[in-house]
């Protein structure tokens, strides 16, 4: 962690899975609240969310429920078809965790475009980098064998316009993804 007086704001370094310093991808929080991520790397890179990840994760457990219910209301139909085609890509990748993760980064990008609220749409560019760093992760042949169905099920809830519904999966995905996240950084 590093302050930066010259601009108020405060950083979190990460580090790869390894515990090998990488390319800088700092969180940061700005004197005035304000949140960002940012990297200068583009590479893929499995890395450890270390201090930050409770933190960034309770943000996304008060958020993110409320995106879908959004969703459910919100979503065009040219929307609902950015929510679904990510399962396709993520059903086709079996083991190919990259083409997982690119699929699940979309997914849950397009839920927080498609509530269509102007104070939720624009988390989605906030948690871009944070949804590709946890999902690294989290990334295994046994996180698949829960997550793909629960995706559908946030998917199939939204396209039901079920905003309770769309809230409830979303709350049962992000619980099993908080222990497939802790139980590879206890590792």
């Amino acid at each position: 962690m590093s302050d930066d007086p010259r601009t108020g704001t405060r950083s979190w370094g990460l580090t790869s899975a390894k515990g090998h310093q990488r390319s800088p991808v700092l969180l940061s929080k700005h004197r005035e609240g304000i949140f960002w991520i940012q990297s200068s790397s583009a590479g893929s890179e499995n890395l450890r969310l270390a201090k930050c990840y409770p933190a960034a994760f309770a943000f996304r457990c008060a958020v993110e429920p409320a995106a879908a219910a959004e969703a459910a209301r919100n979503a065009t139909l040219a929307q609902l078809y950015e929510i679904e085609a990510p399962l396709q890509v993520m059903s086709e990748a079996k083991t190919d965790f990259n083409k997982w993760i690119e699929g699940d980064v979309a997914l849950h990008t397009a839920i927080y475009v498609a509530s269509n609220n102007v104070f939720i749409a624009p988390l989605a560019n906030l948690f871009r980098q944070y949804f590709q760093m946890s999902f690294s992760v989290s990334s295994s042949n046994f996180h698949h064998q829960h997550c793909l169905q629960e995706h559908r099920d946030v998917f199939e809830a939204i396209r039901e316009r079920d905003p309770e519904k769309a809230a409830d999966t979303v709350r049962i995905l992000l619980k099993h993804a908080d222990e497939d996240v802790k139980s590879v950084l206890q590792k």
